[in-house]
């Protein structure tokens, strides 16, 4: 489905197209001074010799990357006079006659399939889509045996030399700062490197955004994240027109003459943890399309629909009462088990939404490569072998993930969501609600909140693991407190040994100068014991103790 330029459209515009349109709620709106200066990263100091220099700007880039996600980069080895070169060839090319430029389209090339790389516009999906007030040309640039050089324009005279060396000069820029972020994560510094692998490619995106009569209902591109890894941006010096979303407010980010902005995209956040921001988005969804469905829909899955079975734990429900004058918590839940696969319940496994089990046997497969990770790096900071944890919960553990939903209470002076208390199982990683803080941990005597980072996964130690490293590692006390006005919904996913293994701690953590502090427990004891004690507000960690 075709669209018309939009350089041809505005130079001849007596009425806005209505596909151009925004939604009311999508308009731009006045943008807000930023609460803090958007950061500024020195990449020639990030190889200072200077150790104090160094470790100071590495510092900068962390804080950039994890309050913003992107950052202006200076000091990055590509000479003025180059990028002043690639802003002008930009110009020339789209101050060229359209007969000219069509050459590169879609059209021009020959209607190939792969008519992504040429002149034109963003593909359109649907006759309802609204488009972008923009024309680009996008173009593959690495690996070069892969170029389609037929689509690379000819005119400019200098375009292929000035945009093969500009390339070349980003290839650098790009594989300095994966090594660089992967030295701040403490990771080998060709890590990030070695897992875009040799076959990485890059493409290049030259944007035209032409005069538009009505900014205030159209936009040049719409709101997004990236996609890729790593976006570097070279901006134009004299129109501001880049928006960032901060803390619920757009904000301009100014040009900075010949710096490089820099922003990370969604498989560089998945390289992080290994699971796309995209997927953690559809699970967080899932839960709210569940939750929000009719209440005889839903109890289709809870113990009386699965038939009354005496495991009906795993069910759509509340957790267990034990007795009369148990406090109860302001949440339903939906606990199901998603690993051995052999295991599965399917039945209790909602087909509403329709998309439940396949994007929830997906993000328990990411979920499990994620355990077992922190599984092998907990053991090596241990000084064990690399497998032992992973060993010791064995080829039969189990993973269950629950959905939580907080409704809005009137007195969340007077009632909590969950009741303090800590994991009983090995780990859980809890996926949070981005947009209603709930979370609090008990931390010196007090309760600290930990607000939500959007699309990062909260890592918990429960119990099982407290004991198996004797103690070191520590399973935190942690409850979930109620909003007056807003729902919240979670997803956590618990990580548990083998029923049957008998969890201790490590031979290897237990000498003269530190005792064995927690008795051999099986797992499936523990588990039975601290359901009980959780509901009578009891910690069974201590019950553990030696």
């Amino acid at each position: 489905m075709a669209s018309k330029r939009v350089q041809d459209i505005a130079k001849n515009l007596k009425e806005l197209p209505k596909q151009y349109v925004q939604k009311e709620s999508k308009r731009p709106i006045q943008t807000s001074p930023p609460s803090s200066p958007i950061p500024v990263v020195d990449l020639h100091l990030l190889s200072s010799s200077h150790e104090d220099e160094m470790k100071k700007e590495m510092e900068r880039l962390r804080t950039a990357l994890q309050t913003w996600g992107f950052f202006q980069a200076i000091g990055h080895g590509i000479s003025s006079s180059l990028l002043d070169e690639v802003g002008q060839l930009a110009r020339d090319f789209f101050n060229l006659p359209m007969e000219e430029k069509q050459r590169y389209s879609k059209i021009g090339i020959g209607g190939h399939e792969d008519g992504m790389e040429a002149y034109g516009n963003d593909i359109v999906y649907s006759e309802d889509q609204i488009l972008n007030w923009n024309d680009r040309i996008y173009l593959l640039v690495t690996p070069e045996e892969e170029r389609k050089l037929d689509r690379w324009p000819e005119n400019p005279s200098t375009f292929r030399q000035i945009l093969h060396e500009y390339s070349t000069k980003m290839k650098e820029v790009g594989d300095f700062l994966l090594k660089a972020m992967a030295k701040l994560l403490d990771l080998e510094e060709n890590y990030f490197v070695s897992r875009f692998g040799e076959k990485a490619t890059m493409f290049v995106r030259f944007n035209y955004y032409p005069p538009c009569s009505r900014p205030d209902l159209v936009l040049g591109l719409t709101p997004h994240s990236d996609g890729g890894g790593i976006t570097i941006l070279l901006q134009d010096n004299a129109v501001d027109g880049l928006e960032v979303l901060r803390d619920g407010e757009w904000v301009n980010v100014p040009a900075i003459p010949h710096a490089l902005l820099v922003n990370l995209g969604d498989q560089m956040e998945a390289l992080g943890h290994g699971i796309s921001s995209s997927l953690l988005d559809e699970v967080g969804q899932l839960a709210r399309d569940f939750f929000n469905l009719p209440m005889k829909e839903k109890q289709r899955y809870s113990k009386i629909g699965i038939g009354g079975h005496e495991d009906g734990m795993e069910a759509y429900g509340n957790d267990i009462v034990y007795s009369e004058d148990q406090i109860l918590n302001w949440n339903d839940r939906l606990f199901l088990l998603v690993t051995p696969e052999e295991e599965r319940k399917l039945d209790r496994w909602p087909e509403n939404p329709s998309t439940f089990r396949q994007i929830l046997h997906e993000y328990s497969a990411k979920m499990k490569e994620v355990g077992d990770f922190l599984l092998k790096a907990m053991a090596k900071l241990l000084d064990l072998e690399e497998n032992y944890f992973v060993s010791r919960f064995g080829e039969k553990a189990k993973m269950y993930v629950r959905f939580n939903y907080y409704p809005p209470c009137s007195r969340p002076d007077l009632v909590l969501g969950l009741t303090p208390h800590s994991d009983g199982r090995g780990i859980t990683i809890l996926l949070q609600d981005n947009a209603v803080d709930g979370l609090e941990v008990l931390r010196d005597g007090e309760w600290v909140n930990v607000p939500a980072i959007p699309h990062a996964l909260l890592v918990n130690l429960g119990d099982q693991m407290e004991i198996m490293s004797n103690g070191i590692f520590k399973s935190p006390v942690h409850r979930a407190v109620t909003n007056s006005e807003k729902e919240r919904v979670s997803v956590a996913m618990f990580f548990s040994p083998d029923p049957q293994t008998e969890i201790s701690p490590a031979d290897e953590l237990v000498d003269t100068m530190k005792s064995r502090l927690y008795k051999k427990v099986k797992a499936e004891d523990y588990i039975q014991i601290f359901l009980k004690n959780y509901a009578q507000g009891e910690r069974t960690i201590d019950w553990a103790k030696v």
